[in-house]
């Protein structure tokens, strides 16, 4: 294969390429492997193994002895490792913050932050903290699904099917999601609060002009603090629910709100009318 890739790639033969196509597939099976055991050691060790300091299955075997069924065989239990709902990982680019599962992790790297490696990518995804790791068993608890052995079967396979609420939110303004945006949510919430309290403490005086000397700073309070709720955080509602709650969240914005453009039109531009109608006729059908 070496001898071939150093021709040029218009004189070789298709007889050739057919040839050594078994070694080429062999080589990117092994390829493909060696990352899911960074991206695994990245997942057990919670997130401090470096991609350089990873132990790969090329080092520990001898490469022309392994057979395109053993890797293969190797990969699938890799995968198995990935498969469970609580093996998410945060994607640590920038200001991203954004919670994902494998393999979706790995497209969202190539893609939204123009990674062009596998080494690359793994370099910017860290795995949920021990208290985003209880979140998650909280909500897989509230959707009566065992934390242990729950997998990603029909959880989070469809990212569109956005049919949980958070409990925490006033239901007259929320919004329906998907698993992992559920999981967002909750951590963006504790962000704000944490820099929201950061922010006030370090404030100059000149920011509460009507502050005394001794008085208290503001208090702010996480409406969103999972670890204090003993409640539910999230349920999950069928179509029907969904349509009432639209419903009532239609009726609330024409109530309370006093711009004339919101009788019809609610957050995000959507025409209120039409969703109200959708939802009175979807409840017709179901009776």
């Amino acid at each position: 294969m070496r001898s071939l890739l150093k021709n040029d790639t218009e004189t070789v033969t298709e007889d050739q390429w057919i040839e050594v196509a078994p070694e080429i597939r062999l080589l990117v099976l092994r390829r493909w492997r060696d990352s899911l055991q960074q991206l695994t050691a990245r997942l057990e060790d919670g997130g401090m193994a470096s991609v350089e300091n990873t132990g790969t299955g090329s080092k520990a075997t001898d490469p022309k002895a392994q057979t395109e069924e053993a890797v293969s065989d190797e990969i699938e239990g890799l995968r198995v490792k990935f498969s469970y709902a609580t093996s998410a990982f945060v994607c640590m680019s920038e200001s991203c913050g954004k919670v994902f599962w494998f393999p979706h992790v790995i497209r969202h790297g190539f893609w939204s932050h123009y990674r062009r490696s596998m080494d690359r990518v793994i370099e910017i995804l860290q795995p949920l903290e021990s208290d985003g790791q209880d979140l998650v068993k909280r909500l897989l608890k509230d959707l009566k699904l065992d934390p242990e052995t729950a997998t990603l079967d029909g959880l989070i396979e469809d990212q569109d099917e956005k049919n949980l609420l958070c409990t925490m939110c006033d239901e007259r303004v929320a919004i329906y999601m998907n698993f992992n945006e559920m999981i967002g949510h909750f951590l963006g919430a504790r962000r704000w609060f944490e820099n929201a309290t950061d922010a006030i403490r370090m404030s100059p005086d000149s920011c509460y002009p009507s502050r005394t000397a001794k008085s208290e700073l503001p208090k702010i309070i996480n409406d969103h603090d999972w670890i204090s709720r003993d409640g539910l955080l999230v349920r999950q509602d069928d179509q029907q629910a969904k349509d009432a709650l639209v419903k009532l969240q239609s009726d609330f914005r024409k109530e309370g709100l006093n711009d004339p453009l919101c009788d019809t039109k609610g957050i995000g531009r959507k025409d209120l009318e039409s969703l109200t109608a959708n939802s009175d006729r979807n409840q017709g059908l179901l009776k």
